[in-house]
């Protein structure tokens, strides 16, 4: 209770702890700043990603402004590096990691979660249909199906469970499941 009310102290590692929690509290709060500025410049780009942030398993919701405000800083970085004039190559390396370091992380992410997906679609789409035939409902067989597949597609059975939560919340079972595959991002889907 003191721990939710703001009375004690919880320790653990995370921001707000020790000498150099100001200074992190700080470089945060500029990322922050930083990636709204670029976020407000144009929305359109920033629902696009959202999407693939999404799909590289950033499921935050600031997780589009803190990209933007890390893709800030890197290329600030980048640009104080080729003004002290460094060595022309690490200048250059410095520049291009901050150009396209971000971007190349995500799509990393991204390549590794899809090929996760591409494996466990037909073993869900098998168990589903065996929970279907076995007399269970589509909602009551997309609940087992992420039971029984949590080990093998850890990943996969987040979107599951994101599927399953939305047809509890009452959504079109068409809607669900265009979401589904959208977040999925594979073409199987």
């Amino acid at each position: 209770r003191s721990r939710l009310s703001g009375g004690g102290t919880v320790t653990g590692g995370g921001f707000g702890e020790g000498p150099g929690s100001a200074l992190a509290d700080r470089v945060v709060s500029t990322v922050r700043r930083l990636g709204q500025q670029s976020a407000v410049r144009d929305p359109e780009k920033v629902s696009v990603l959202r999407s693939r942030l999404m799909q590289a398993g950033f499921y935050a919701r600031e997780a589009p402004v803190i990209f933007l405000g890390v893709k800030a800083v890197a290329i600030a970085v980048a640009t104080l590096g080729v003004v002290m004039t460094l060595p022309a190559i690490i200048a250059v390396s410095v520049s291009l990691a901050a150009l396209y370091g971000p971007d190349f992380v995500l799509k990393s992410r991204k390549t590794k979660r899809e090929r996760e997906y591409t494996e466990g679609f037909p073993d869900l789409l098998d168990l589903l249909v065996a929970s279907v035939e076995a007399g269970l409902s589509l909602d009551a067989g997309v609940s087992r199906v992420t039971e029984e597949l949590e080990r093998r597609y850890p990943t996969l059975t987040v979107h599951l469970r994101f599927l399953v939560l939305e047809l509890r919340a009452g959504r079109a079972r068409k809607d669900a499941w265009t979401a589904f595959a959208e977040r999925l991002g594979i073409d199987d889907a």
